[in-house]
């Protein structure tokens, strides 16, 4: 993981790409965890959007720059993490009734996911499941 998604050996996202598509194909409403544009620009990559490449998916959440994202705390700072996400007004009619699946790369407490969870519920998702690449 680290070669992918710090390295930035995108050429990785190859080797579980297909592991990607034959279990979350048949997902109706799929939604990646963003990355903040700092992010992006360091990396230069959606490590996420990487993995999902062959998949249709929904850029439904935001992430609020202002706000530390958790890649690099320690598991007490993880955990007392707040709300970092917000709903893209403009995708918010493909969450509402909807079953969503979260995807992300590494589950490591969870609290990326109960986050992401709470904001599409709170929006109208009848129900959320997450997915992870790790653990």
């Amino acid at each position: 993981m680290k070669k992918y998604k710090f390295n930035g050996d995108y050429y990785l996202r190859k080797v579980f790409s297909k592991q990607f598509f034959d279990k979350l194909n048949h997902k109706e409403c799929l939604v990646p965890i963003p990355i903040s544009k700092n992010t992006m620009y360091k990396r230069k990559f959606n490590q996420v959007h990487g993995l999902m490449e062959n998949l249709k998916f929904q850029d439904v959440l935001l992430v609020d720059e202002q706000k530390n994202t958790q890649s690099h705390h320690n598991k007490k700072q993880r955990m007392a993490m707040q709300q970092i996400f917000s709903i893209d007004d403009r995708y918010m009619h493909l969450i509402v009734g909807e079953n969503v699946t979260i995807v992300d790369d590494v589950y490591t407490t969870g609290t990326t996911i109960r986050l992401a969870a709470a904001i599409l519920k709170e929006n109208g998702a009848k129900s959320v499941s997450g997915f992870t690449l790790a653990r």
